[in-house]
């Protein structure tokens, strides 16, 4: 028994941690691991947003041998873009305020080349662009962060991003997480706007994120989405037989009265609020379809009309993806997202903003 006992403390042990310190050099400086910056909650704001006091800049790498490296910086202001946000406004320069998810927040491209940076640099020296995006974020969160933006930024437009998955999570209990901002819809069809909950980290957690190897496993190689297959294999798991667009569509029409209410419920409010601000909903395209040449088969597009109709009600400016992404694909069959999954890349970011430069500068 000591024998073994010896053995454990004077072999195995230092034999583990020599291999743990080897990978971490590895995945630190070789194969670099994706690098993710860390997330805040700012109680004041009641946004979730990340912290410029450490980790500001990194690479957001994917693939088992970081094939693509996308390179963020946080802001002064907490926020992933190239340039720092100023509170006081410049005389004679709109501003705008991008407000999403994800696709704003843009880890998967440089960011140098999000549609919000790459619109500030076309729209020119009588325009301003600060990006509000957080991953996850649906409907309900854009309503806060648009009160937010007005509070310290003072936007002349805001452009608000909308994906598919934005708006059933906007509804209590179906968001990702209780950070976000959501909104119940009660039986008299009223609406209770339900506040996030702060956003908190435990040690351990934290300590993991420090180590290159464990972001490699997460991030790199997915050993979460790994395993769950793994799992899905021995004790199968019924999917949804109608999944499109990132989201259980079946699951949404059962929905589709509440979203509708939630939807009138923050465009009214954000009209009500900020009655002197101009508003533009932009929505994604249903981009399978589009691959598939069966847009007009589209399953998901009566969100993209939801939203049309409601830029048109309260008189908002709207934006349907749909239309460029057909036509672009049409023309070049060049796909608009990321290798590792479904997000845009820097082609569908530059189509973006040169669709927003032409929309803005026409007004």
């Amino acid at each position: 028994m000591k024998a073994v006992l010896k053995n454990i403390l004077f072999v195995t042990l230092p034999s583990l941690v020599f291999m743990f310190l080897l990978l971490e050099l590895v995945f630190r400086f070789i194969i670099p691991a994706a690098n993710q910056p860390d997330y805040m909650f700012d109680e004041k704001e009641q946004v979730l947003r990340f912290n410029n006091a450490k980790n500001s800049k990194g690479i957001f790498s994917t693939g088992k041998l970081a094939e693509h490296r996308y390179q963020w910086s946080i802001n002064n202001a907490g926020w992933n873009s190239p340039y720092d946000y100023a509170n006081e406004k410049t005389a004679g320069v709109k501003r705008i305020a991008v407000i999403g998810d994800s696709y704003v927040e843009a880890l998967n491209v440089n960011n140098t080349e999000m549609f919000a940076a790459r619109l500030n640099e076309q729209l020119g020296k009588n325009y301003q662009v600060y990006s509000f995006g957080i991953s996850g974020s649906p409907f309900s969160q854009y309503l806060q962060m648009c009160r937010y933006a007005a509070k310290n930024y003072n936007p002349d437009i805001f452009i608000i991003t909308l994906i598919h998955n934005d708006f059933d999570e906007s509804l209590e209990g179906k968001s990702i997480s209780p950070v976000y901002h959501t909104l119940k819809i009660n039986t008299d069809s009223s609406v209770t706007e339900i506040s996030a909950q702060p956003y908190q980290v435990s040690t351990m957690r934290r300590l993991f994120k420090r180590s290159a190897f464990v972001r490699y496993l997460l991030f790199n190689i997915k050993i979460q989405e790994t395993w769950q297959a793994l799992k899905a294999k021995w004790q199968p798991v019924e999917q949804p037989k109608n999944f499109n667009a990132n989201i259980d569509v079946n699951a949404i029409l059962n929905n589709k009265a509440a979203i509708q209410k939630a939807v009138d419920y923050i465009c009214s409010s954000l009209k009500a609020e900020f009655p002197d601000k101009q508003f533009l909903l932009m929505i994604d395209g249903s981009r399978y379809d589009i691959y598939d040449h069966k847009l007009n088969e589209c399953n998901v597009c009566y969100m993209n009309d939801m939203s049309m109709q409601a830029a048109q009600k309260y008189a908002m400016w709207g934006i349907d993806l749909n239309y460029l992404f057909e036509r672009e694909y049409k023309k070049n069959k060049q796909v608009f997202n990321t290798p590792e999954d479904f997000h845009w890349n820097a082609y569908a970011h530059q189509l973006v903003a040169d669709t927003l430069t032409r929309f803005i500068t026409s007004k």
